[in-house]
């Protein structure tokens, strides 16, 4: 088992820490990753996901998932005295999980799992900015979730 370091803040939503540690476990299992990781995950309201998407992204409204990934910094260095590969931090809107659940005729849960994964490879490095990278990530993503039932 690897070692996942998990800072995770849930507010008052109804995730446990496990079913996050073991969407982590499946991601990078299935992307055969060893080397120990480090993460943040909270679990915000519309409100604090739109002010991030307006501060940060410049754009309007609430998002499923906002994604801050360590190595994207031009001046980040990973320390050799740490081993552990830094990789960012996840912000996900359960509210807006939830109503997309429902439009997508899924359970909260295999939409969180869905919305997790993507986020996580995000922080991997992973992008879905081509269609070439598309296909990759959004492929990628449903083998995890495949490999989480």
């Amino acid at each position: 088992m690897r070692t996942i370091d998990l800072y995770f803040q849930p507010g008052s939503f109804p995730v446990s820490v496990s079913t996050v540690r073991h969407l982590a476990e499946l991601c990078l299992g299935t992307l055969e990753l060893i080397t120990p990781v480090a993460f943040s995950l909270s679990l915000v309201t519309r409100e604090e996901i739109a002010q991030i998407n307006k501060e940060y992204r410049h754009k309007q409204g609430p998002t499923d998932t906002i994604t801050f990934a360590l190595e994207d910094e031009k001046d980040f260095i990973q320390s050799d005295e740490y081993p552990v590969r830094q990789l960012g931090d996840i912000f996900i809107c359960y509210p807006v999980v939830q109503a997309n659940a429902r439009m997508h005729h899924k359970s909260v849960d295999e939409e969180f799992a869905y919305v997790f994964v993507h986020s996580l490879l995000h922080l991997l490095g992973y992008d879905h900015d081509t269609s070439a990278k598309k296909k990759c990530m959004f492929g990628l993503t449903e083998r995890i979730i495949g490999n989480a039932i």
